[in-house]
């Protein structure tokens, strides 16, 4: 099984698709109308979570990240230099934050769409790489689809079921203190780690050269008791689910209904904090 899509709903789908087709570098692989909406599929390139983006009619209210009351959070590029790919963005006028180094994590940085969305480069290997040299466009520095990133309210929960219900396996763990949260990192891979344990350092630039798309789930600390608590996440925040391969229906709807999954229509259903999945 692999992570397939992760799709965004847009005001604009002409904008849309000059941004990630210019700014960006990513290959147009379909264009077609779905019940009476249009829809683009863009890619980097087989193995990797395609971008799927929906026309939408109606006001979208896209919010300013990062929010913690959105449960939405960003889908990353991994690339091989953060500086070089930032400044390439540049010169084509996009504008980004500044490159910033999370010690023994990586090396960031952020700029948004034209809705929006929030975008994260992370490089594939530590430190801040210097700034190569000359104008080299922004696919040269190799991106790939790296993460789909939501927050969830109870990571137990969530952890149990993406693992039981949906087959994935927990390939690392990060505690932020200084920003109480942790990251988790969810994917279908059965090699073996660099490392057993799963907060150690040396996984964590394994996981950035991954050449599929991974899961991140972000849990604040306190969420979990919170009486009432959602994450805002309805179809106006523009997020639009997640698409998996490569799963027999019968199968997948037999684990998922273990779980009480509420299935919203078709091959599609939504995890315990409301986000949307569909088989592909």
């Amino acid at each position: 099984m692999k992570i397939e899509e992760h799709r965004l709903r847009v005001s604009n789908l002409s904008r849309s698709l000059a941004f990630y087709q210019n700014q960006l570098a990513m290959a147009l692989v379909s264009l077609e109308s779905i019940n009476g909406r249009q829809c683009a599929t863009l890619s980097y390139g087989p193995g990797q979570a395609s971008l799927v983006l929906i026309e939408e009619m109606a006001p979208l209210a896209v919010a300013v990240q990062p929010n913690p009351a959105e449960g939405y959070w960003k889908f990353s590029l991994a690339v091989d230099s953060v500086p070089g790919a930032m400044w390439a963005l540049r010169r084509m006028g996009v504008a980004t934050g500044e490159p910033f180094e999370v010690p023994q994590v990586a090396t960031l940085c952020h700029f948004t769409d034209p809705d929006g969305y929030c975008i994260e480069l992370v490089q594939r290997t530590f430190g801040v790489a210097a700034e190569p040299q000359g104008e080299r466009e922004f696919a040269s520095f190799a991106p790939s689809m790296l993460l789909s990133t939501v927050r969830v309210k109870d990571p137990g929960l969530s952890l149990a079921f993406y693992q039981q219900a949906m087959g994935m396996r927990l390939l690392s763990r990060q505690p932020v203190p200084e920003r109480n949260m942790t990251l988790y990192f969810l994917g279908y891979d059965d090699s073996a780690l660099p490392e057993p344990g799963l907060e150690a350092v040396a996984n964590r630039e394994w996981l950035w050269q991954r050449s599929y798309t991974l899961l991140e789930l972000q849990h604040i600390q306190g969420t979990e008791s919170l009486p009432g608590f959602r994450y805002h996440n309805g179809p106006e925040r523009g997020f639009d689910g997640l698409g998996v391969s490569g799963a027999l229906p019968k199968e997948l709807k037999s684990e998922l209904a273990q779980w009480g999954v509420r299935w919203e229509s078709g091959d599609r259903w939504v995890d315990p904090d409301g986000f949307a999945w569909s088989l592909i």
